[in-house]
């Protein structure tokens, strides 16, 4: 630069200005970390996206997912909970200011299905 200075921007940083659009989406594995490239051949063979999507390793063990568009985006959610193996995908709409360091993914929701439930125990007011 002739009349300033040049200054470097870190990955994670450059990642988090990406992803400052509506395309993108965290998510955290259960259980092992698996590798990146792991989770890139895997989110090929299921997601089915219409448009691309970029995988970036950050951290504490997050991911994030930049999608090319917010069709795709919104599939990915809809079509959750996603698993690898035994692995789930704790997946959430990225938003400003998220801390990896500091979201906690000792809770999450699940969906239970419980198929030949007797009619006993389907009464709202026992949940």
């Amino acid at each position: 630069m002739e009349d300033g200075m040049e200054i470097d921007i870190p990955d994670f940083l450059a990642c988090r200005m990406e992803a400052s659009s509506n395309n993108s989406l965290v998510g955290k594995f259960c259980g092992n970390r698996p590798d990146i490239d792991v989770v890139g051949r895997w989110m090929g063979g299921r997601w089915n996206l219409g448009g691309k999507v970029e995988v970036v390793s950050i951290l504490n063990n997050f991911f994030l997912f930049y999608l090319s568009n917010s069709d795709d985006c919104s599939k990915t959610l809809l079509d959750s909970p996603w698993f690898m193996g035994h692995n789930g995908l704790v997946l959430n709409q990225w938003a400003p200011r998220f801390n990896p360091l500091k979201e906690d993914t000792s809770k999450f929701l699940v969906w239970v299905q419980l198929p030949y439930l007797p009619l006993e125990f389907s009464d709202e007011e026992i949940f």
